[in-house]
């Protein structure tokens, strides 16, 4: 997984920026990880067609 990006909240808002170094990291995870991610993903998905 790379991480190049973060969320900050500001004034009651959720935004994206920077990571706070300004660099990208890669991250090892397992494959239950990868299998939660692709259904929240999926689930997302589905919950913004409707």
């Amino acid at each position: 997984m790379t991480l190049a990006r973060s969320m900050a909240e500001v004034g009651g808002k959720l935004i994206e920026k920077d990571t706070k170094t300004h660099q990208v990291r890669k991250v090892t995870v397992d494959d239950e990880t990868v299998a939660v991610r692709a259904a929240h993903r999926e689930a997302c998905q589905a919950l913004a067609a409707k």
